[in-house]
């Protein structure tokens, strides 16, 4: 059997699988029957590993690493699901639903979307209040691309309609 064909061997929550050369450590836990969430994930596209869902516990490592983005190693020992996994998550999807639309019912990925899947699965609520993104009171931080003037109201009042005006002719 040539070098590049040979399996490796990876334990996923003490069961022993064996997976091709470059597969990750979401192919393995798949491989071995095992559930792990994803939200950014998709076959066809390189792993970006930005939603944080499929954070998975690998022994020797001091942090949870990203399943998706994660290449399998010989010998490597898998853990799914933990307690501290579970709180990150959960702290994950918090984030996630406190700048997500709560528009359900009108969206077209209702039934068929992920995050909504997860969150009753795992029986999440909302903990965060949410800021409606039209709310003129709400200022973003100023950032590099504006700039304060000594004829900007001060970022917590609401922009009054003559400063609009004036922003108009100035």
């Amino acid at each position: 059997m040539p070098a590049a064909d040979k399996l490796m061997k990876v334990l996923v929550n003490s069961r022993a699988v064996a997976v091709k050369p470059g597969a990750t450590l979401l192919d393995a836990a798949r491989e071995a029957g095992a559930y792990i969430p994803t939200l950014c994930y998709h076959h066809r596209f390189k792993p970006r590993a930005v939603c944080r869902l499929c954070l998975v516990e690998v022994k020797g490592e001091q942090n949870p690493v990203p399943a998706c983005a994660t290449p399998a190693k010989e010998g490597d020992e898998i853990t799914t699901h933990s307690e501290a996994l579970r709180k990150y998550r959960d702290t994950d999807v918090q984030m996630l639903l406190a700048r997500h639309p709560n528009d359900c019912m009108k969206c077209e990925a209702s039934g068929d979307c992920k995050l909504q899947t997860f969150v009753q699965a795992e029986n999440l609520e909302e903990k965060w209040e949410k800021v409606d993104r039209g709310d003129p009171v709400y200022r973003p931080p100023l950032s590099h691309h504006t700039k304060q003037t000594a004829h900007s109201p001060p970022p917590s009042q609401p922009v009054s309609s003559s400063y609009i005006y004036f922003l108009k002719f100035y």
